[in-house]
């Protein structure tokens, strides 16, 4: 029996990729697959019928299963109504699949929701604070916070809003304040554990859940943000951490803000303070090029220090994210 000889792909080496191209379809393998090694060792001893038969019979992976309503996957790629997403949110995914994660539906689903977001800078953003803040996705993709009220569940600020349990707390967007260099204004606020811990001492600690969709802006001192929704789940004890969500950054799920003792947190401290004493117009510190400088930084640690040292931060639409200057053009330490 003559058995056809197998055609040869078109192809490109990456040092993490191997691209096929055969009949004008792209496959392609990440280093992550299992077939990787194959595949690439297949390519350059030009073995294209090991390539056919993995290709057909290729090694079961953890690769993601699932088709959403906007957001889908094929092969390495994250889509979003069919087009490839070229999101932050998207890298992290792909190391979570090489750690091994098997069901990413709260991921993808959380992304569905980040992309019906009308805000461009909380698309590109929100899950940079979820993960800073040390909150949870539930299974449907939404997020867990917290709020502080009083113990009679009535808002502390006005006093008007109650937060029954069970009950949802809305208001117009229109009316939610999108200027993040505003910490304190017009609406809904959720936030972190310590920052609504802060806000219900005396009063009672509720864990609150809010669509991604429904995110209007994160102010600058990086502890909350303002909504237009949220779903009051319960109340909570304040001495203990949560320890229901599905995910957090600490597999313990214990809230730990960097201590400001954290060698990291010093130097990070005294590097600023320098960069600040010789600034000028041409200078840009963003907040994410402090936190890949000093390991183990986070953002709302940036602006803990940028508070410290009588320093601000002001959004930078080139590059996509708060820069740290001098509250005065002038100023001396």
């Amino acid at each position: 029996m003559n058995i056809p000889k197998s055609e040869a792909y078109n192809y490109y080496l990456s040092p993490s990729k191997v691209t096929l191209i055969k009949d004008g379809s792209p496959i392609v393998f990440d280093s992550t697959h299992p077939d990787y090694d194959t595949v690439k060792k297949a390519v350059l001893n030009s073995d294209w019928e090991t390539i056919d038969i993995t290709i057909a019979n290729p090694t079961p992976t953890h690769s993601f299963s699932f088709n959403g309503n906007k957001v889908t996957i094929e092969a390495d790629e994250i889509l979003y109504n069919g087009e490839p997403l070229q999101h932050g949110f998207v890298d992290r995914l792909k190391e979570m699949r090489q750690e091994g994660l098997k069901d990413p539906t709260p991921w993808l689903l959380f992304l569905e929701r980040v992309m019906k977001n009308p805000s461009q800078r909380i698309r590109d953003t929100l899950h940079t604070f979820v993960e800073d803040q040390h909150m949870a996705l539930t299974k449907e993709g939404k997020i867990l916070a917290y709020k502080g009220v009083r113990e009679d569940l009535y808002d502390k600020y006005s006093g008007t809003i109650l937060n029954s349990i069970g009950s949802t707390i809305t208001m117009e967007r229109a009316g939610v304040d999108d200027n993040a260099e505003n910490t304190c204004s017009n609406g809904l606020h959720v936030g972190d554990y310590d920052y609504a811990k802060s806000w219900g001492c005396g009063g009672t600690l509720l864990l609150v859940e809010f669509d991604p969709a429904d995110a209007v802006s994160v102010p600058i001192d990086g502890q909350k943000l303002r909504t237009c929704s949220y779903k009051v789940i319960k109340a909570i004890d304040p001495s203990k951490p949560l320890t229901e969500p599905l995910y957090q950054i600490d597999d313990t799920n214990q809230i730990h803000p960097m201590s400001n003792q954290h060698p990291s947190y010093e130097n990070a401290k005294a590097y600023l303070k320098q960069y600040l004493d010789r600034i000028h117009q041409y200078d840009s510190h963003t907040v994410q090029d402090i936190c890949d400088r000093y390991n183990g930084l986070s953002r709302k640690d940036v602006g803990r220090l940028t508070a410290e040292l009588d320093a601000k931060l002001e959004w930078d639409d080139e590059a996509n994210d708060f820069v740290v200057t001098p509250n005065h053009t002038d100023h001396t330490w």
